[in-house]
């Protein structure tokens, strides 16, 4: 579920939209292999979110995101 949170809060939108229910009432993942992965990745490096955090910020998804709320605003 943490990444799931953090995902929303870096992309505006989570990888599982019912953000508290993971169970069998709740909507499946729009990228499981993703959230697989991020999953991972949390565990693997000690539970640091802060790393979480710094691999979605620098990520090529999150400057897309970035470059478009940007340009957005100023057409």
């Amino acid at each position: 579920m943490a990444v799931n949170h953090i995902w929303l809060r870096h992309f505006g939108r989570a990888l599982v939209p019912t953000v508290a229910n993971f169970g069998l009432n709740g909507k499946p993942p729009s990228h499981p292999e993703l959230l697989d992965w991020l999953a991972v990745e949390l565990a693997d490096n000690g539970w640091s979110t802060k790393h979480l955090h710094r691999l979605m910020a620098n990520s090529s998804a999150y400057r897309m995101a970035s470059s478009a709320g940007e340009s957005g605003g100023h057409n």
